[in-house]
């Protein structure tokens, strides 16, 4: 007999979906089997309100579920999912912002500095998140390695409507990992 395999449930920075065993170090769940959104949700099940025929999806923390293309669910996060769609301009409906997410998915842009913390940055192929101190450190399952200095050219992964939104002060919840020297 053959073993069907598991879907994905893993979600790293760029949108892929991996299959690993567990959640690991997961901070957030969510899903994309809404039509065109792809929602964050809170890992507490009494505050998530996913239907029964929602894939559970994991993300380390908020920052890659931003940088995967996802935004936070109106059910389960209304005040954050409000927050969000605020500092989004020109948007006042999830669903036009769902569709603006959707057509700047995977338009990796080359960026100067000045960045906003969260938003995930590709460097030589590795996803790193841009910390608060502007340093970058990179993305793995489960935690960020040891802090970079930020380099000179690079490529944005975040999609242009949620670096709108950090822009625009969006409060995202980055691992602990990512916060820490662990050099000393």
């Amino acid at each position: 007999m053959c073993e069907e395999a598991s879907p994905p449930n893993q979600i790293d920075p760029y949108g892929v979906a991996h299959q690993l065993p567990g959640h690991r170090g997961a901070s957030w769940t969510g899903n994309w089997d809404h039509g065109p959104a792809r929602i964050i949700c809170d890992m507490n099940p009494a505050l998530r309100t996913e239907g029964r025929r929602s894939r559970r999806l994991f993300f380390l923390d908020e920052a890659t579920a931003l940088a995967a293309g996802f935004r936070p669910c109106f059910q389960c996060r209304y005040a954050y999912a409000k927050a969000f769609i605020a500092r989004v301009d020109g948007v006042a409906r999830t669903a036009s912002l769902d569709r603006m997410i959707h057509a700047a998915l995977g338009d990796l842009r080359l960026q100067t500095p000045d960045l906003p913390a969260g938003t995930f940055i590709d460097l030589d192929g590795s996803p790193c998140v841009v910390r608060p101190d502007g340093q970058v450190a990179e993305w793995t399952f489960g935690g960020y390695r040891e802090p970079l200095p930020m380099p000179d050219r690079y490529h944005v992964i975040t999609p242009e409507p949620q670096l709108e939104a950090l822009r625009n002060g969006y409060l995202v919840q980055i691992h602990e990992s990512a916060l820490t020297d662990r050099r000393h």
